[in-house]
C-alpha cells in the first residue's frame, strides 16, 4: 500500500510541475510548434516592436480564417481572441510590397529587392472542400504577408495579408529540432 502511495505522489507531481512549465512558458512568451510550418520544437519572443522580412512571428489568424479553421478543425480551439491556438509562420512581405502569385510562385517586390518564395496553392483541402486562394497586390502600412514552405500549411496563401495587429510577437527558436 505504502509504493501505491509513493507512485501516487510521483504522478501527481510530475503533473502538477508540467502545468506549472506550460502556464509560465505561456506568460513568459514561449511557443511550441508541432507543425511543419516552421521547425518544430520551442519559440520565444524577443520583444521586437516591428517584424521585417524573414522574421519568425506568433500570431492570432484574422477572424474569417480562424471562423473557417475552426469549423474544419485546421486548428484547434486555443487562446487568440478568435478562439484558436496562436499560428507560427515567417514573414514574406511588410508594409508597402508588391505581393503576386503566379502559379507555384509567391512574387515579392520588396522596395528596389525581388523575391521568390516556392508555394503549393491547394485547389481544395484534404477532405475535397474547396480553398480560395488569396489575392495579392500592395500591402497596406499595417499589412504583412505570412507564410511557410510547408505545402499544406495555412497561411497568407489562403487567407490574405495580415493585420499588424493580429501578430502577437517576433519569435526566435528556443529549442528546435
Amino acid at each position: 500500500m505504502r509504493v501505491h502511495t509513493k507512485s501516487l505522489f510521483g504522478v501527481s507531481a510530475v503533473i502538477g510541475i508540467s502545468a506549472a512549465v506550460i502556464l509560465l512558458a505561456r506568460g513568459f512568451g514561449v511557443f511550441y510548434n508541432d507543425t511543419p510550418s516552421i521547425p518544430e520544437g520551442f519559440w520565444y519572443s524577443t520583444g521586437k516592436p516591428t517584424p521585417e522580412l524573414g522574421d519568425y512571428v506568433a500570431l492570432c489568424p484574422p477572424d474569417f480564417a480562424a471562423k473557417l479553421a475552426l469549423e474544419r478543425q485546421y486548428l484547434p480551439a486555443g487562446r487568440c481572441p478568435s478562439g484558436t491556438v496562436p499560428l507560427l509562420k515567417q514573414v514574406y512581405a511588410t508594409p508597402f510590397d508588391l505581393v503576386k502569385i503566379e502559379g507555384d510562385t509567391l512574387h515579392v517586390q520588396h522596395g528596389q529587392t525581388a523575391i521568390t518564395h516556392p508555394v503549393n496553392i491547394l485547389k481544395h483541402d484534404h477532405e475535397g472542400r474547396p480553398l480560395t486562394q488569396a489575392s495579392g497586390g500592395v500591402l497596406s502600412a499595417a499589412q504583412y504577408w505570412l507564410g511557410s514552405p510547408c505545402p499544406i500549411g495555412f497561411d497568407s496563401r489562403y487567407f490574405g495579408a495580415v493585420p499588424r495587429k493580429n501578430i502577437i510577437s517576433v519569435i526566435q527558436p528556443l529549442f528546435t529540432w
